[in-house]
């Protein structure tokens, strides 16, 4: 540990146990160390380079709520390591979250941010309409879903870059505040919608209720862009390609409950969203 943290400039004290959010999954390893100064970082390993230094450059480049990074990308005994100054967070409660106006109206004001910026970079972006296609084959009942949310995702034709991945668990929250936005590994440029989309569909599978809560209230009334439930409906064929991928069955019968759920209440949503974001707090 010690060799490979003098590689980022850091001189090694002590690994300290933390709890991590966001997804760990999307790394090989993560973990809080210490330096002799008594700062805290974060290192994480991870086994594929491919897009991630250039996602680091361009965060690098822009302001962002991101985490600071120190130094490059290491390659060290098989792994390659990232690491970030430690940011302490206040927990999300997951039971509450999603009646919380302030919540949605601060992501809303972090997404206004990152819409605003110039597309400027190129970057290899993931494309998964393909996959979905596959899915949909292989799982028939999913094509009434499939129908009536694709033509409306093919019809967008303005594109802004995003973070590709944003939900509550992705974020770093001090009270009911965005202090940090934390894993950027699918960051790109998508359609219009896509990170709005996606934010929405987490909340709502947490609480289906919550899709006409405050939280989702205070996002809208911010962003001020009707989005549409059929972008809400797509967005969760890339987590049931995640589910089938880890053969998670509570998970896929979970989704399949609740796309039909959004499918079912396609215009009550259309509906109760319009009038969000015609909203002035």
């Amino acid at each position: 540990m010690k060799e490979l943290l003098l590689k980022f400039g850091v001189d090694f004290s002590h690994v300290l146990d933390v709890k991590f959010y966001g997804s760990p999954e999307r790394t090989s390893s993560r973990v809080c160390v210490v330096d002799t100064n008594g700062v805290k970082y974060v290192l994480e390993s991870f086994k594929d380079f491919s897009r991630k230094s250039s996602i680091l450059k361009f965060l690098r480049s822009v302001d962002l709520p991101v985490l600071e990074y120190v130094g490059d990308i290491v390659y060290y005994n098989g792994l390659y390591y990232k690491l970030s100054k430690y940011v302490a967070s206040s927990p999300l409660d997951q039971s509450s979250y999603g009646l919380n106006f302030n919540m949605g109206k601060s992501v809303g004001e972090f997404l206004l941010h990152l819409w605003s910026l110039e597309l400027s970079v190129s970057l290899d972006n993931v494309d998964y309409f393909a996959e979905v296609s596959k899915l949909v084959f292989k799982f028939p009942q999913l094509e009434k879903y499939y129908s009536v949310s694709l033509p409306v995702v093919k019809s967008i034709d303005s594109f802004s870059f995003a973070h590709g991945d944003l939900h509550p668990m992705n974020i770093l929250w001090s009270n009911d505040s965005v202090l940090k936005v934390i894993d950027w590994e699918f960051f790109g440029v998508r359609y219009s919608g896509y990170d709005l989309a996606n934010l929405i569909g987490c909340v709502g599978i947490e609480n289906p209720s919550w899709l006409t809560a405050d939280f989702v209230r205070g996002l809208l009334s911010t962003v001020r862009q009707i989005v549409l439930p059929e972008l809400v409906l797509f967005s969760r064929f890339a987590w049931m390609i995640e589910w089938v991928n880890k053969k998670d069955v509570s998970m896929i019968s979970l989704e399949l409950d609740y796309m039909e759920y959004l499918f079912c209440n396609l215009e009550e949503l259309r509906s109760t969203w319009a009038s969000f974001s015609d909203t002035v707090d």
